[in-house]
């Protein structure tokens, strides 16, 4: 307590030595006092960093690890530890792997120096991750300079995009890898990508290649509208914004935009899909794109050689559509042919490409429309992934299943046997 000029310590009469023993008396009193409440401090302030550990943060030293989140690459996969780091499985001839190495691995290995990340996404040669403090780093292929580092130097271990956080302080939220280029989400709703940019991908309304992240153009809209989460794959990208609608840029050779556009195969800047409000993710495949609604219903639109876009059909569609039969997803995914859906209850149904199993069935042939993943505990999925040729499924838990081609490692599991039905990929 300070004192004040009603206090009798000071305004009362004293002599000389009485008062200097009395202030002595006052000072170890006023010590004793300080430290006191020194102690109290500290045990309330470790007492609730104590508290916050336990509330905030899933993961504490010696817990068992589980994975968190997964995503599929085209040949292989990364996954995300609830130790904040990240393992990866499958090819790795440019250090997609992020362990140091160009060795492929058929089971998981952790990424060189990341015990921070919140996010993941694998490409096709090279992947990135968003970091606690909204930072990112990426590693593998950096050919097109998707990796921002400012060289065309490969990386098998991570590096950090320049110029994320930005010189206004905006942070990432999320990231996307397409073939040979990136994109993040930023605080605020903006969108920069950097990379490969030969069709317009990276949405800045030009065809130049880009060493560090760069706007995409007119997100936020004129409406105010801005962007909830982004989708690269191939060469084009997605991305849903506030409002419910979803624009897209890029190459656009088989309608993978959502929309045909006249003596024009891409798109340097956003294009409003169509016939979409009320959008609530969106998913890009090698050539085409796959929403889902907010009533659960799911509309896909591009390329439909194998039957991708599941209207039944093999013919492009140039617009969204509808995917009949798929009226309570709760989770999609696209990959490089075949698209899949997570049902409420955790049925997963796929259709498209399957010359390998990426469907999760026995037979082997390509389907036009929704097919069930046979032998999956459907009790337990909360997300799915599709890659070049195989997909993968995150489980209530902690556990992931894996199905498809396994050339490269790709399913996580000991050899590179494939297989038609899902299985487990080891535990971190």
């Amino acid at each position: 307590m300070e004192p004040t000029s009603e206090s009798p310590l000071i305004n009362q009469p004293q002599t000389y030595r009485s008062t200097k023993a009395r202030r002595r008396t006052i000072s170890i009193a006023l010590a004793i006092l300080v430290v006191i409440a020194i102690g109290i401090t500290a045990v309330v302030t470790t007492s609730g960093e104590n508290k916050a550990r336990r509330s905030g943060v899933a993961y504490t030293t010696g817990d068992p690890l589980v994975w968190t989140a997964m995503d599929a690459s085209a040949y292989g996969a990364c996954a995300l530890v609830n130790s904040g780091q990240v393992k990866c499985w499958g090819r790795n001839n440019k250090g997609q792997l992020g362990n140091g190495t160009t060795t492929n691995s058929n089971v998981p290995v952790f990424v060189s120096n990341i015990s921070s990340a919140t996010s993941i996404r694998a490409g096709s040669y090279h992947s990135c991750a968003v970091l606690t403090d909204g930072t990112i780093k990426c590693w593998g292929d950096n050919s097109s300079r998707q990796l921002a580092d400012g060289t065309t130097t490969n990386r098998t271990s991570p590096v950090s995009v320049l110029g994320i956080p930005t010189t206004s302080g905006a942070t990432a939220t999320s990231v996307s890898t397409g073939d040979n280029f990136s994109c993040a989400v930023l605080t605020g709703g903006r969108i920069k990508c950097w990379g490969d940019n030969y069709y317009g991908q990276l949405g800045d309304g030009t065809t130049t290649i880009r060493t560090s992240p760069v706007s995409v153009l007119g997100i936020p809209t004129t409406s105010g509208a801005t962007a909830t989460s982004v989708s690269s794959s191939g060469m084009h990208s997605c991305a849903v914004l506030t409002d419910g609608t979803i624009k897209c840029w890029g190459l656009n050779n088989w309608a993978q935009l959502g929309i045909t556009v006249p003596n024009s195969t891409y798109r340097s800047t956003p294009l409003l899909v169509p016939d979409i409000s009320n959008a609530t993710s969106v998913s890009t495949g090698g050539a085409h794109s796959c929403a889902l609604l907010s009533d659960n219903s799911m509309k896909c639109w591009g390329n439909n050689s194998e039957g991708q876009v599941g209207n039944d059909s093999y013919n492009a569609a140039a617009a969204p559509l509808y995917v009949p039969g798929i009226a309570t997803a709760t989770s999609i995914s696209t990959g490089e042919k075949h698209s899949c859906a997570m049902l409420t209850g955790g049925t997963i149904k796929c259709w498209g490409y399957n010359p390998s199993g990426q469907l999760g069935t026995e037979v082997g042939i390509a389907s036009r429309s929704p097919i069930p993943v046979v032998n999956q505990d459907t009790s337990t999925v909360t997300s799915i992934s599709g890659g070049s040729e195989h997909a993968c499924a995150l489980l209530t838990g902690g556990a992931i299943n894996c199905w498809g081609l396994n050339n490269y490692g790709q399913l996580g599991i000991s050899g590179t046997t494939s297989s038609r039905t899902p299985v487990s990929v080891p535990s971190p």
